[in-house]
């Protein structure tokens, strides 16, 4: 007889003498609620406009552009840069990038720190890419420094995709400090 696994079934009703009967217990079954449950479409949500051109939308130093910047941006969303004067604060230059996508602009001299806004549907420069968590908002931590040095025009190469080993450390900042 080959070996197996054998079970002892007593055939008792469970109850002992002396001790009270087992309250039954009921089981019931109630199927998982769904966990991706659709959330409600926000309220009075900005309306959806065309994409801008990938590229500089605007330029407000009043200086030529003469660095190259170079960004690379992560698939999922689109982004809205805008490089800030570090010293002033003040907005210099911004620029559209489609997600996933690699662009090549050039800037003016300066000294910039660079800000970003990213998300899917693009409402416009007042609505960025909606309320509500619709538009996450970070800033690269680096001043960056366009210059002219040895008669070489210094430009960067800024890739906006999380990795292991990256060296440009941002953070996460809020609607009213882009």
């Amino acid at each position: 007889m080959g070996g197996g696994l054998w079970l002892y079934l007593d055939a008792t009703d469970g109850v002992m003498p002396g001790r009270p009967e087992p309250t039954p217990q009921v089981q019931t079954y109630t199927p998982p609620a769904s966990t991706r449950v659709a959330a409600p479409a926000p309220q009075n949500l900005p309306p959806a406009v065309a994409r801008p051109s990938p590229g500089v939308m605007w330029n407000w130093t009043g200086r030529p552009p003469q660095a190259p910047l170079e960004i690379v941006t992560s698939a999922g969303s689109d982004y809205y840069l805008k490089l800030v004067d570090s010293v002033t604060g003040d907005e210099a230059m911004g620029i559209y990038v489609y997600g996933g996508r690699r662009i090549e602009v050039d800037v003016p001299l300066g000294r910039y720190r660079i800000r970003y806004a990213a998300g899917q549907t693009w409402r416009g420069q007042s609505n960025l890419f909606g309320p509500n968590g619709l538009t996450t908002y970070s800033e690269a931590q680096s001043v960056f420094n366009f210059e002219i040095s040895g008669g070489y025009i210094n430009g960067y190469t800024v890739e906006l995709i999380n990795q292991i080993g990256g060296n440009l450390s941002t953070r996460s900042i809020g609607a009213s400090q882009f």
